[in-house]
Formats: C-alpha cells, structure tokens, sequence
C-alpha cells in the first residue's frame, strides 16, 4: 500500500537556512511589488508615448508574466521545511520528494513568455516607437525566452530530485544524476557548504540542495546516520520509518 504524509518531528531544531523563514515569503513579494511598481511605470510611459494596439499588448503581456513569476517563486519559497519531512511510502520503500507547488505555474509562464516574444515583433515592426524607445521592449526577448525555458521543465515528468532508501540501500535521483549505495557503504551524513552531503566510503556521494527535496536536509542527513549505523533498525524502513519519524528518537 503506497501511503503520503508529511510528519513533523519533535524533539529537532531542524534547518534554519533558506527556506525555512516564512519571512522568505514576504520579501518576495515585497520585491515582485516593486518591480510591479517600476515596471508599471515604464509601461504606462510607454502607453502615453504612444497608445497602440501592439504597446498595450506588449505591456499586458509583460504585467502577466511578472504575476505568473511571482506567484512561482512564492510557491516554491512557501515550502516549510523546518522540523517537517515529505514522505511516500511503499511497501519496505521510502521517497522523499521535490515540492509540486510550483509545477503549475512554472507550466503557465510560458504562455505569457510566447505572448511576450509575439509582443515584442509587434512593437518593433511597426515603427510606432521611437528608435531610442525600442531598446526597451526588445531586451524583453530574454526574460521571455527564460520563461519559455522554464516553462518546459514543468512539462518534463517529475521535476526535482527524490532520496529514496530501503532496507537494502540508500539512492538519491538528482539533476540528471543517480546514486546508489548499500547501507554499509555510507560513511558519512551531514551538511557542507549549503548542500546535505552522504559520502561513501569509496568517495562517491548523495549531494541535494536544501532547495532540491520538500523536506528539512538536517533531518534527512540525521536518519540517514542513524540507519548506517544501527543494522538492526533498517528492517523497519517502510511503514516503521513513519513511526520513527514521529518519536524523534534517531
């Protein structure tokens, strides 16, 4: 039977870095706003100049794709991580996740990106601007074709990374890249640089981004320790890792 939840541990302090402050959520979109502001600016000067079809277009269609950014990076910071982990059991297998928060808009921004970038020929073909006033409109061809870019990878299958561990091994599918280690090859779990890091005793490592998993990464590096080194516990790795997650005594 497949089971997802998300447990909050006690007993932890968990992680305190990026991700963790719901403040995070705020100052974006304190930022998002003022870029709103700025940008709203330039756009109603631009309308004044010269309030066509294609300019009105042109800024409706930037004014979309700032919202759309903006509610994609809010979904994707208002993840809590600290003390909480996100977890899919299945049978004697457990996955920790990427957040899916921000799959939905990250699948919409292109279509504000293609109206950009459609935006942007209208404008610059029709000569309505003045040529030093078109510079503007036509450096808007980056953040569309970003968007667009991004836009993709929330097409693309599963996006993000995913830990997973068994009675057998511990893996991590991350970027592209896949790793895989018997418990008794684990030699290390903890943090460095930013990064949650299991390093094996032939070199190799798991290495993920607080960012890249829906879960708090000291807690993560924490019960990876604690199945390398209790044998014994790594029996219970399924519906047990739930209970254990729960006592908070790893």
């Amino acid at each position: 039977m497949e089971v997802t939840q998300s447990i909050w541990v006690p007993g932890r302090s968990g992680w305190t870095g990026p991700g963790s402050n719901p403040a995070a959520t705020g100052i974006a979109l304190i930022c998002f706003g003022a870029i709103a502001l700025i940008g709203g600016g330039w756009l109603a000067s631009l309308l004044l100049s010269s309030p066509s079809p294609a300019v009105f277009a042109f800024a409706l269609s930037l004014m979309a794709l700032i919202a759309c950014a903006a509610w994609a990076v809010v979904a994707q910071l208002g993840v809590q991580r600290r003390r909480i982990l996100r977890l899919r059991v299945e049978g004697e297998m457990v996955e920790f996740g990427p957040s899916t928060r921000s799959r939905l808009p990250l699948r919409l921004l292109g279509i504000p990106g293609l109206a950009l970038a459609a935006s942007v020929v209208w404008v610059l073909t029709t000569g309505e601007l003045a040529s030093a006033t078109r510079y503007g409109p036509a450096v808007m061809f980056v953040p569309a074709a970003a968007a667009v870019v991004y836009s993709m990878r929330g097409w693309r299958g599963p996006v993000g990374s995913v830990l997973s561990m068994t009675p057998q091994q511990v893996g991590l599918r991350c970027r592209g890249r896949e790793v895989s280690a018997p418990w008794g090859d684990v030699a290390s779990a903890g943090l460095a640089e930013q990064h949650a890091v299991v390093r094996m005793r032939d070199g190799r490592e798991l290495r993920w981004a607080p960012r890249d998993l829906a879960s708090d990464p000291i807690l993560l590096t924490e019960l990876i320790a604690h199945y390398a080194a209790t044998p014994a516990s790594r029996r219970d790795i399924g519906a047990g890792t739930v209970a254990l997650l729960r006592s908070g005594e790893f």
